[in-house]
């Protein structure tokens, strides 16, 4: 993570199945698979799978039987990436990774980000 970050808000709980399906990672098979994910405690880190840049840092707190999205950590750097990580895209790649069926919320950003004036 460069030192061009900053933390970003996400409201996102996961049972503990969601989680472990989480801190097991994604190794990237395909030139689809966009993320490699892996899981080192407390912190689960998603880097670009063509670039290896390491784009978001999440931390999770356990409390009973639920694992919440305590912190998370954005690279700024311009020259990693388009700029278009958010909030709202994470939060979209960690549910499909837990296991959550994100077309509608995927469509939506999609819409969202073709409106988006370019810079």
């Amino acid at each position: 993570m460069p030192a061009e970050n900053e933390r970003i808000a996400l409201e996102r709980d996961y049972s503990i199945e969601e989680f472990d399906r989480l801190r097991a990672g994604l190794v990237p098979q395909e030139m689809e698979d966009r993320w490699f994910i892996y899981f080192e405690d407390p912190w689960l880190f998603l880097h670009r799978s063509w670039t290896g840049f390491c784009i978001y840092r999440v931390r999770f707190e356990l409390s009973g039987t639920r694992a919440r999205v305590a912190e998370v950590i954005v690279n700024r750097r311009q020259d990693q990436h388009r700029g278009a990580e958010g909030s709202e895209s994470l939060g979209i790649v960690l549910d499909a990774q837990a296991g959550r069926d994100t077309r509608e919320a995927l469509l939506s950003w999609v819409r969202k980000q073709r409106l988006r004036p370019r810079e």
